[in-house]
């Protein structure tokens, strides 16, 4: 409920898969922040790059261990518990 990018806004799947793993949307809100949410369906840990906006560099942690910088232009590093959930906000 305290983050409105959660409820509506434009809806970008950044990774997917057809079998248990990672999968990660972006949304976009009103005020140009990008909100990342990464779940990991799989009953191991995963580690991977995930495509990012551009100017997404800087990010702050509103469930779990959010790293605080993109890993590149574009590209921010996640790391996720099996069967679990980051959310991610680019600041």
């Amino acid at each position: 409920a305290a983050e409105p990018s959660l409820r509506r806004g434009r809806q970008v799947t950044r990774a997917y898969g057809d079998k248990p793993g990672l999968f990660a949307i972006s949304r976009m809100g009103d005020d140009g922040a990008e909100v990342l949410v990464v779940f990991n369906t799989s009953t191991a840990p995963i580690s991977a790059q995930v495509e990012v906006e551009p100017g997404s560099l800087k990010w702050r942690s509103l469930r779990g261990q959010c790293a605080p910088k993109a890993s590149a232009p574009a590209s921010y590093g996640v790391t996720v518990p099996p069967l679990d959930y980051l959310i991610c906000k680019s600041a």
